[in-house]
């Protein structure tokens, strides 16, 4: 509708990394093999180049994040290589398939 504003609390506002993190970390722990960590970088100002956090926040830095709430490192290095390996190989590890 023109002319009408309107917006809802906290609309387009994302969680913070921390916040994210202790998500993903209970996640992992009820499904470990489902989990798949992504990021957007469709912006130059997300470029490190540019001084965003670029492609290595989540290898580095939201990893670390996970690790300091306990997450198991062989955990983390299968989130990393091991369930996007099996995504693109086409096997979603669920028992149905």
């Amino acid at each position: 509708m023109i002319g009408m504003d309107i917006a809802f609390p906290n609309e387009g506002r994302s969680p913070t990394p921390d916040v994210t993190a202790v998500a993903v970390a209970n996640l992992v722990t009820q499904h470990p093999d489902q989990i798949l960590l992504s990021h957007d970088v469709f912006l130059k100002q997300m470029w490190t180049h540019h001084g965003g956090n670029g492609f290595v926040f989540i290898p580095t830095a939201f990893t670390a994040m996970l690790a300091e709430r306990g997450t198991n490192p062989k955990l983390i290095d299968a989130l990393l290589r091991d369930n996007p390996a099996r995504m693109l190989a086409g096997d979603s590890g669920l028992a149905s398939d």
